[in-house]
């Protein structure tokens, strides 16, 4: 793990590390960034999901020693059914047009949206 971060830790969801897994050349280096700068966490959950769908043994391997290497965050109980009935509720304002709202962290607080890199899409937490 490292040193200890001066910025805060960075979530990368799934679909960034299947980019990162095939090398896409604006995710690459800057997962490759956050994780020697200390930086990067994970869920259970993103774990779970890459082992399943790892495109090789190699990288299910790298993907299962994850929890080992990040930091793993704590999940509120029933957080992912939480989670599946706010996505489902977007999902519904987006098919009317409506406005999907604020994006809300796991534990129900706002989220800041605070681009690191405008150019890559990637997010603090």
């Amino acid at each position: 793990m490292g040193k200890q971060p001066s910025e805060p830790a960075v979530l990368i969801d799934t679909p960034l590390w299947k980019e990162y897994f095939h090398r896409e050349e604006k995710v690459f280096p800057l997962i490759n960034a956050l994780m020697d700068a200390g930086r990067v966490c994970s869920l259970t959950f993103i774990i779970a999901e890459l082992v399943a769908e790892a495109a090789t043994e190699e990288e299910r391997k790298v993907c299962q020693d994850f929890h080992r290497i990040f930091p793993i965050l704590p999940e509120p109980e029933n957080a992912w059914i939480q989670a599946a009935a706010w996505v489902r509720k977007l999902q519904k304002k987006r098919a009317e047009g409506r406005s999907p709202g604020r994006l809300c962290r796991l534990d129900g607080q706002e989220a800041q949206r605070e681009p690191l890199d405008s150019e890559s899409g990637f997010f603090r937490p």
